[in-house]
């Protein structure tokens, strides 16, 4: 075969081999053969990955927003979703692959970096506004759409559920949670308040021993209410209002066996306190509470499922104590008391919640105020035929001290509009006059806090049940 046939057969394989092999890239580096000899040049296929992966956003989706991280393995597409939102500029894709389509022969896919576009009004939505342009470049830390408008709304709020907490990223609230209301049920008793009115003795004389029971006014469980709400005046801090009603009233009486008789433990000393007659006792007791707050609340430490948030406000107490006696001792003996408080003053705390997946959370909150506030007291004594055995008038300025501690459990809707919870509540008073601290002064003459006599403690506590909505 003469030269010019061998160069003729090597061109006819030549013609057939590439459209064969360029129909069917391979990842390494392959030579290809042109018909003139003297041209041989490399060939590279193209490369279809990104130097560093990034959330791509599918316009074509009928969902808020789909972040996904893509990886190429050849002609092969994968593609991971990501569960929460990565800042900075995202990469949106001009085309995509099917993952079963083979590699095409032209150009590679072009990249451009650039914010994703607001989708169209087709996509579900969940705000209102309609200012926003559509196409429009959304921010970093947003969605390309809000479910009902065309406003972006932060990442963690993008399914419409806060309930999985707010995204580092974003230290962000919801931004539904602008207003809130609440309405608490209160079920309580008041602590340290227990009262000795009466006891069963043998006679009427000074030698006569006690022979039973030494009958208390001891307060029962009663109702009460609380009622507040509060406005946002910052991106993360709150303006909260609240007014607490509780009302507790309890009676008691004590019937001597024959042939024992009553004595008195809270009639003025130089009186009688029990006579041959006085066979029955009774007494009514009774606590009047009102609390009005105004608290500035500030979360300043938040994570994707805990808020931690200060406190700083004002406080206005009103608090009344009566106690009323009738004692069977010549015709009938009645011993009356009324004490009232009334003051305000600063106050400091620190709330806290931690929530789960599942809607579920814990909370807890604790506040000191120190109340500069004024005592009213009076105790009267009366009888069938001496209107009035005994008097005593007393004011006084203190500052007292209160402590309120609440932590419970609840349950919250997937958009976090709806809170249902529970726990515990205790109000403490310090530096009180009492009831009982008020008829030991009085019997004992003695109206300084010399001893620890005219200075007690008083705590309302009890059960708690709230219902809040938030807007």
């Amino acid at each position: 075969m003469t030269q010019e046939a061998r160069w003729g057969t090597l061109l006819v394989l030549l013609s057939g081999a590439v459209p064969a092999m360029a129909q069917y890239p391979y990842p390494q580096q392959v030579q290809y053969y042109y018909p003139q000899p003297s041209q041989i040049r490399p060939y590279s296929p193209p490369v279809y990955a990104y130097p560093q992966p990034r959330p791509v956003y599918y316009p074509q989706q009928t969902r808020g927003y789909y972040p996904a991280t893509p990886t190429y393995y050849g002609s092969q597409t994968y593609v991971q979703p990501l569960r929460t939102y990565a800042s900075g500029p995202t990469i949106a894709v001009s085309q995509s692959l099917p993952a079963s389509s083979p590699a095409p022969t032209a150009s590679p896919i072009e990249v451009s970096v650039a914010p994703p576009l607001r989708l169209p009004r087709s996509v579900p939505a969940t705000t209102t506004s309609t200012t926003a342009e559509l196409g429009a470049p959304v921010g970093l830390n947003e969605v390309p759409y809000s479910e009902g408008a065309d406003l972006p709304v932060p990442a963690a709020c993008a399914d419409g559920s806060c309930s999985q907490g707010i995204a580092l990223a974003d230290k962000k609230t919801c931004p539904a949670e602008r207003a809130y209301f609440f309405a608490d049920y209160l079920y309580m008793t008041v602590g340290s308040s227990n009262l000795p009115f009466a006891q069963v003795r043998d006679g009427v004389t000074i030698t006569a021993v006690p022979r039973g029971e030494v009958r208390m006014a001891d307060p029962n469980w009663d109702h009460g209410i609380r009622v507040g709400g509060g406005v946002r005046v910052g991106e993360n801090s709150f303006l909260q209002g609240s007014f607490l009603w509780y009302e507790n009233d309890s009676r008691d009486r004590i019937v001597a066996p024959t042939p024992f008789v009553i004595h008195s433990l809270v009639t003025f000393p130089g009186t009688l306190n029990t006579a041959a007659t006085s066979a029955a006792a009774t007494s009514l007791y009774t606590f009047d509470l009102r609390l009005a707050d105004a608290t500035f609340k500030h979360v300043f430490c938040r994570g994707e499922n805990y808020d931690v948030a200060v406190m700083v406000g004002g406080r206005y107490a009103h608090l009344d104590q009566d106690f009323a006696s009738r004692f069977q001792i010549l015709g009938e003996t009645a011993v009356d008391t009324s004490i009232e408080f009334n003051g305000g003053g600063p106050g400091v705390g620190l709330e806290g919640d931690w929530r789960t997946r599942c809607g579920l959370f814990a909370y807890g909150r604790g506040m000191v105020h120190l109340l500069l506030g004024h005592f009213d007291a009076r105790y009267e004594q009366r009888n069938t035929f001496v209107p009035q055995q005994a008097l005593v008038l007393t004011s006084e300025d203190r500052v007292v001290p209160q402590v309120d501690l609440e932590a419970g459990v609840g349950w919250m809707s997937p958009n976090r509009r709806i809170r249902l919870s529970g726990g515990f509540y205790l109000n403490g008073w310090y530096n009180t006059i009492t009831t009982s601290s008020l008829i030991q002064g009085v019997r004992a003459s003695n109206f300084t806090t010399n001893g620890d006599n005219y200075r007690d403690q008083l705590f309302f506590n009890g059960l708690t049940t709230r219902l809040e909505f938030r807007f």
